[in-house]
Formats: C-alpha cells, structure tokens, sequence
C-alpha cells in the first residue's frame, strides 16, 4: 500500500493488490476504512457504507469475475480529491452491462443479488467500464463538508 502525489491539485493515491480470495476481505476492509478515516469528513456511519460497498465489489470480482481463481489479483485503487472519494475496482474478468443489471423487487426476499442496489445506495455514482483486458468498477462518494 503506498501513496503518490503527481502534482499540486491531483488527488492522493493508494492502491492495493490482492489474491482473489475472499479471507482478503478483512484486510480490503481495514484499506478501505482507513482511507476514509484519511478524508476527516466522513462519519463513522458513512464510513461503514463506503466500506460495504467496497466490500461487495471485492466479493462480486472474486465469484463473478475471477471464478474465486486467488491467482487473478484484485486490484483496488483508492483517489483522495478534495471533496470526494473514489475506489476504483480492477478485474479481468469477461465484464456485464450495469445498465442491464435490474434493481431488485422490494416485494421479494433475496437472500443474494442486491450488491450493485447497495453500493448504488452507499455511493454517489457507481460506473462501469469494460476494457479489451481489464474491467474497472468506478464507486464515487461525495465528502460533504458542513
């Protein structure tokens, strides 16, 4: 995990590669968490859902897009701007259409299959962007400051 600072006004980067495995997410999590404690204009409430979000990315690119194969890496990439954060999400995985994914019927018990309605509900633009090679799922939150 490290940091990098190109310029005056481009946002702290940090990434973080890991095993598609998913005894990874505790420390996904922890990266995660720590990098929004960074920003100093998060709650600790906010701060969950930003991390749970997160969390279901990971978990969707180890069983959707890596098959739970450890040997493809999850990369994560974590941009500290003034005023948001962003977590973009790597796999190389065969990609989806997110426009094509449905939201869920409240009407109806799911005990799977609501990870992109929650991180549409925990974050301030979820996109997606499939590349020829590597995929890149891209979760903005806006940090509101009083």
């Amino acid at each position: 995990m490290g940091a990098a600072r190109e310029c005056a006004g481009s946002p702290d980067v940090l990434e973080l590669a890991v095993p598609s495995d998913a005894r990874f997410l505790e420390l996904i999590n922890d990266f995660t968490e720590r990098i929004c404690r960074q920003t100093g204009g998060l709650s600790s409430e906010e701060t969950y859902k930003i991390a749970w979000g997160v969390h279901e990315a990971c978990l969707n690119v180890i069983e959707h897009a890596h098959h739970f194969q450890a040997a493809k890496p999850l990369r994560m990439r974590a941009l500290l701007y003034p005023g948001r954060i962003e977590f973009h999400i790597f796999d190389s995985g065969p990609g989806f259409d997110l426009s094509l994914v449905p939201e869920p019927d409240p009407a109806q018990v799911f005990e799977r299959g609501r990870g992109l309605f929650g991180m549409r509900q925990c974050m301030d633009l979820v996109e997606y962007h499939q590349g020829a090679r590597v995929n890149c799922l891209r979760l903005v939150r806006q940090i509101r400051t009083a």
